[in-house]
C-alpha cells in the first residue's frame, strides 16, 4: 500500500467567498513541487454516515444530487448541527432516511476535525 502522508499542500493565502449555512473559501496553496494552485471548497460543522446492517443485507437510500442531474445510491448520511456529535448525527440520518433505529453501533467510530 502506498503512503501519501507526504502530499500535503501548503496554505498560503484564504479567502471567504461566501458565508452561510455552507462557507465557500478559495485558497492559494503551494505545491510540493513549488509551484502555486488554489483551491475552492465548502466549509460545514462536518458530516455522519452510517452503514446499516440486518441478517447481512445492506440498507442503502437513493438520493437526487442536482450537481450531476442523477437518483444515486448512499448509506444514510448528512451534515451535523453546530454541537451536534457525530454518533448523534449518525443516529438522526438513519432514522430520517430509513425509519431504522440501530439496536447497536460500529465497533469503532473516529471523530476527526479537518486541520485549517
Amino acid at each position: 500500500m502506498k503512503h501519501y502522508s507526504k502530499l500535503k499542500e501548503t496554505k498560503i493565502s484564504s479567502k471567504l467567498l461566501y458565508k452561510g449555512v455552507l462557507n465557500v473559501r478559495l485558497d492559494r496553496v503551494k505545491l510540493l513541487n513549488g509551484n502555486t494552485s488554489t483551491r475552492i471548497y465548502f466549509e460545514h460543522h462536518g458530516a455522519s454516515g452510517i452503514l446499516p446492517v440486518e441478517d447481512g443485507q445492506v440498507y442503502l437510500v437513493q438520493q437526487y444530487r442536482y450537481p450531476i442531474r442523477q437518483v444515486t445510491w448512499e448509506i444514510p448520511a448528512g451534515k451535523r448541527e453546530k454541537g451536534q456529535s457525530f454518533l448523534a448525527c449518525a443516529r438522526a440520518e438513519l432514522k430520517q432516511e430509513t425509519g431504522l433505529t440501530p439496536s447497536e453501533y460500529l465497533r469503532r467510530i473516529e471523530e476527526k476535525k479537518r486541520a485549517r
